[in-house]
């Protein structure tokens, strides 16, 4: 029989939840605390209460409801590396060309996200190729904004003025590239573009 090897690992397409998973019980908890991955100041007594117990990530078991809550809300644990939008300087744009499953909704509610709490009080824009795209999808998408957004940091949805809100005063206008018309005039400091070949007004 001819002895046969595994190729190694490449790590540099695996999220670090998969690379923790390979490790030992020890290794995990030794990496987890050394990386400041779980660091719970953000979440005050109000919000702790609203954690449930039962937060289950189906390892890690060696963390508290706390620390689980906040590894559960922490993309750069769960994301591939070409699902992390880090912009190098100079450069405006981020584009995820890729088919369906490879999470491109995900990883834009993760980076809207990743502004409101990094940039607070800014103004983004939410582009679908058609109103309900950006609401269902964008917005209340099993991956949207809402679904991604930590108790710590909740994002309201206001239906009647198309937009969603956070505590820090961030806010996120819906539009459909379908009314073009609609995004002259408001400023935004962000845009979020969902699905630019399905828009039909793309050029406009």
């Amino acid at each position: 029989m001819s002895e046969m090897s595994r190729a190694p690992a490449d790590f540099s397409k695996m999220s670090l939840a998969s690379i923790v998973r390979s490790m030992s019980p020890q290794q995990q908890r030794e990496f987890i605390f050394r990386t400041g991955l779980v660091d719970t100041d953000k979440i005050n007594k109000k919000t702790l209460k609203e954690i449930e117990e039962d937060v289950n990530l189906g390892f890690l078991e060696f963390l508290d409801p706390a620390e689980k809550a906040v590894l559960r809300y922490s993309w750069r644990f769960w994301a591939r590396p070409d699902q992390i939008v880090d912009l190098p300087e100079g450069k405006t744009t981020f584009l995820a060309l890729a088919g369906r499953g490879w999470g491109k909704t995900k990883c834009g509610a993760e980076w809207v996200r990743s502004l409101v709490e990094s940039r607070g009080a800014i103004r983004i824009g939410l582009i679908g190729p058609t109103a309900s795209d950006t609401r269902d999808v964008m917005v209340r998408g099993d991956s949207g904004i809402l679904a991604c957004s930590p108790p710590w940091l909740k994002a309201e949805y206001s239906p009647a003025n198309r937009r969603v809100t956070w505590a820090n005063g961030a806010i996120a206008a819906l539009y459909s590239a379908e009314e073009a018309e609609r995004l002259r005039g408001p400023q935004h400091h962000a845009l979020w573009c969902d699905e630019l070949c399905a828009w039909k007004n793309a050029e406009d």
